[in-house]
């Protein structure tokens, strides 16, 4: 029988976690390429990472779910919903009754209307 020790199965979460990480900062350069130009791959990994942490702690943590709030961040900045004219995406997120997908879809919906608005006046 095959057994993985303690160690070889933290060196393969650290493995997958940076193949996740590399696949998220992919999708940020093509979705974002002014922005990656400007600010670089550290920076990007350092968003990636961020977003993980906060997104986990809105309950966020399937991978898909996570990069899609991840790729919020870039346009509207690691603190969005911390403003108050985004009082409803801070809602969303801390509500333990919405699924997470629901959440990210909901917070995407809110923040692309806003966008929509600010571009009518």
């Amino acid at each position: 029988m095959l057994k993985i020790r303690k160690e070889q199965m933290e060196l393969l979460e650290t493995h997958m976690m940076r193949k996740y990480e590399q696949r998220v900062v992919r999708k940020i350069k093509q979705a974002f390429p002014e922005w990656y130009g400007q600010e670089g791959d550290e920076k990007a990994y350092l968003l990636v990472q961020a977003g993980i942490r906060k997104a986990e702690g809105y309950g966020i943590t399937e991978d898909d779910d996570v990069e899609e709030f991840t790729l919020l961040l870039v346009p509207f900045g690691l603190t969005f919903e911390k403003k108050p004219e985004r009082a409803e995406c801070r809602e969303i997120l801390e509500d333990p009754d919405l699924p997470a997908d629901a959440k990210v879809a909901m917070v995407a919906e809110e923040l692309e209307a806003e966008g929509d608005a600010s571009q009518e006046g």
